[in-house]
């Protein structure tokens, strides 16, 4: 087996960096016009959520709720019908006094939404109907990491969950 010259390896070298240029530069331009580079994968955000889940009659913290937090988008098929599509989900529950502590990566974008459900019965104190809520994120609440990534903190996301009716 023969050994590369000092000039094939010179070509290589010279080569390898033409191509990696002119791949780079064909890329965007100069002329004003916003092109996007493709990239593979889909935009993540860091979510770091802390807040309480209180009686809403009592005002007291509820342990023992469980949390599901869900990143998702809907689309309507007609005036009665939408499509559910979820992206994440992921659980956590309330701690003895009702906070909760919840980090994790979302594919961002989309709606978010908090599914409460009392899974343990009276067992925390009385027994709670399930709850959805919605949730939403001020831009205050955003800080744009890179083109991809986003990290996103709220501290005082409160739920207010509502006793059963049949424990009323």
């Amino acid at each position: 087996m023969k050994e590369k010259t000092n000039v094939q390896r010179f070509s290589v070298r010279i080569l390898s960096g033409l191509l990696a240029l002119l791949g780079f530069s064909a890329c965007g331009g100069d002329d004003g016009i916003d092109e996007t580079c493709a990239m593979y994968g889909v935009p993540t955000a860091e979510y770091h959520l802390k807040g309480k889940v209180t009686d809403v009659t009592t005002n007291k913290g509820v342990p023992g709720i469980r949390m599901v937090f869900q990143s998702y988008w809907d689309e309507r098929i007609s005036d009665s019908d939408v499509v559910f599509h979820l992206f994440d989900s992921d659980t956590v529950f309330s701690g003895p006094n009702g906070t909760y502590d919840y980090q994790n990566e979302w594919v961002h974008g989309g709606k978010h939404r908090v599914v409460l459900e009392d899974v343990d019965g009276p067992d925390n104190g009385g027994e709670y109907a399930k709850q959805i809520n919605e949730i939403s994120f001020t831009d205050s609440e955003k800080q744009k990491l890179s083109a991809w990534r986003t990290k996103v903190e709220k501290s005082d996301l409160d739920f207010h969950i509502k006793p059963s009716p049949t424990t009323e």
